[in-house]
């Protein structure tokens, strides 16, 4: 999305909020994947009270916040994803489709696109890459153009190696695999 405040607080008085409005904002301190939390709450904070609106940053410890943000009274939250992509559609299927609505999944923006879902369900079955790639890829497309959530950043992952190591193999997960990691002689 680009950013535009001005768009924004267009929006915002389309939508009934000319003075804007206040919201809590639940963040972890710290969590399994979580990138600079706090920190990147701070910067969202910033940008939203530059459009009129007043977010309350509330932080909690891992396990509070992830409580709070699977009921249907979260305001507003961020959220990192940190799977492995062992099937394409399994973080779409898990965070934006009506299968992952709490408590089962992490469908915190209780998100229910039935065009979405029908995507989801057709790629898990479909056995050819190519046509299970343009399912979710256009699955990803409604999911965009609904806004059910703000995408801010995705971490890449960086590798600095020895030339003397072998057998190394970086992860799609991120997790450091050595079992087969061994030193040239």
């Amino acid at each position: 999305y680009d950013y535009d405040p001005a768009r924004a607080m267009e929006l915002l008085e389309e939508a009934g909020y000319p003075d804007g409005f206040t919201v809590r904002f639940d963040v972890p301190q710290s969590g399994s994947g979580m990138q600079l939390p706090v920190e990147m709450a701070t910067a969202i904070q910033a940008d939203l009270a530059a459009v009129g609106i007043t977010a309350d940053i509330e932080i909690t410890e891992f396990n509070t916040w992830m409580d709070r943000i699977r009921t249907p009274e979260v305001e507003l939250a961020e959220m990192s994803w940190n799977v492995p992509p062992a099937v394409e559609d399994d973080i779409l299927s898990y965070v934006f489709s009506a299968p992952g609505l709490p408590p089962e999944g992490f469908n915190t923006s209780w998100y229910a696109n039935e065009e979405v879902l029908a995507l989801l369900q057709e790629a898990a079955v479909n056995l050819d890459e190519e046509e299970r790639c343009e399912l979710i890829r256009e699955a990803q497309r409604l999911i965009v153009d609904d806004c059910p959530a703000v995408f801010v950043d995705h971490a890449k992952l960086n590798y600095g190696v020895d030339g003397r190591l072998q057998g190394f193999n970086p992860t799609l997960d991120g997790l450091l695999r050595i079992v087969t990691v061994s030193w040239k002689e």
